[in-house]
């Protein structure tokens, strides 16, 4: 007997069996089930709870599962579902109302799944296709953080909060590509005169050192730092502080490798940084030695860090500026912006290694990453 308002009310759970022998509970609100009104239903076969139960027309029912509205007929003590009944109209598109990789709420659409959803945000979050594994986990998680017991239910209209996503985050702080696309990144020619600028050079031969892997030694009147194995990084004419032979500041030469030791590309710096901040032009050459660009870095003269380097194609188009920003010793980030108007974020470690990169459009959203 329960007690309501004070009053003693006699309540009738009555046990039912369908031919399946699937066990369903009716729980009724007074003397006995045929005089009494519905309360509720539990179908532990389906673990199914429907309470706020009204009678309706047609010996139907209508009630809320998990919320949501439902209508069903009972025959015979077997209970047949008819229709649910999503509380909102679905939207179109599916909307991210947070930062990335922050705790993302998500309307549900007509026709997703936990796993269909947890493989989208996925994708654009590691901007690879996940893994079936991953894609598990992950909306296992999804299920966790939104306390669904029954991952194959989910109704459309209703909110879900997608957790972060390990991996999408970058290792040191970036700015939000919201203020990255407020970033002045100057006004540069749209084309340059490459006419006096060498086509192509004969690339110079450097021999592995591996007695001075990572370090910077005096060879004849140059400095040339060695990379961990031993090959050739950079090239002075002067002797360099550790900071210019992280940023190339005063460098005649840089190599960039492949990961199969062959060269990426070499850079011939022109001219060298002055007090007044003006900008040092550098020739970019690919591995056949033929020319694959040009372009200006402008550093601070205090500091020495790398600020801005303007990007142009070997024909003299504009190819898109970068502003470099150190992170106290602990690597940098690049934030550029393309001839196309497109974005990207880049971060590196204090080996100049790519640890995270990624690509937006002209209007910030997510291309690559």
């Amino acid at each position: 007997m329960d007690i309501v308002d004070n009053k003693a009310v006699n309540t009738c759970i009555e046990n039912i069996y369908d031919d399946s022998g699937n066990y369903t509970q009716f729980l009724y609100d007074g003397l006995h089930s045929s005089s009494g009104t519905l309360k509720s239903i539990k179908l532990e076969n389906g673990r199914i709870n429907i309470t706020d139960i009204t009678k309706g027309e047609n010996g139907t029912y209508t009630g809320k599962s998990e919320g949501s509205p439902v209508t069903f007929t009972i025959t015979d003590g077997k209970v047949t579902i008819q229709e649910v009944v999503p509380e909102t109209v679905e939207p179109e598109t599916p909307e991210v109302t947070t930062p990335q990789n922050a705790t993302v709420s998500y309307s549900i659409q007509k026709g997703d799944t936990l796993e269909k959803i947890a493989r989208r945000h996925l994708k654009e979050q590691l901007g690879t296709e996940p893994t079936a594994r991953q894609v598990y986990e992950y909306y296992q998680k999804i299920a966790e953080e939104n306390g669904i017991k029954n991952v194959n239910k989910i109704y459309a209209g209703k909110t879900l909060n997608l957790p972060p996503v390990e991996g999408a985050q970058p290792p040191i702080p970036v700015k939000s590509i919201e203020e990255v696309m407020q970033m002045d990144f100057g006004n540069p020619p749209a084309t340059v005169d490459l006419s006096d600028v060498p086509k192509t050079i004969k690339l110079e031969h450097f021999d592995v050192d591996r007695v001075n892997a990572g370090k910077t030694v005096q060879v004849g009147e140059r400095w040339i730092n060695y990379d961990d194995q031993g090959r050739v990084s950079r090239v002075f004419d002067h002797e360099p502080s550790a900071a210019a032979i992280e940023d190339c500041y005063g460098a005649s030469i840089s190599i960039e490798y492949k990961d199969d030791g062959s060269i990426l590309y070499y850079d011939v710096y022109d001219s060298k940084p002055s007090e007044d901040g003006t900008p040092v032009t550098f020739r970019t050459y690919k591995a056949d030695g033929s020319l694959d660009g040009y372009g200006q870095i402008t550093y601070d003269p205090n500091t020495s860090e790398l600020k801005k380097h303007v990007h142009y194609n070997a024909d003299g188009t504009y190819r898109g500026t970068a502003i470099d920003i150190q992170n106290n010793g602990n690597g940098e980030v690049r934030y550029a912006k393309l001839s196309d108007g497109t974005y990207f974020i880049e971060t590196s470690d204090e080996n100049d290694i790519e640890t995270w990169y990624r690509e937006y459009d002209k209007n910030g959203n997510i291309i690559l990453n």
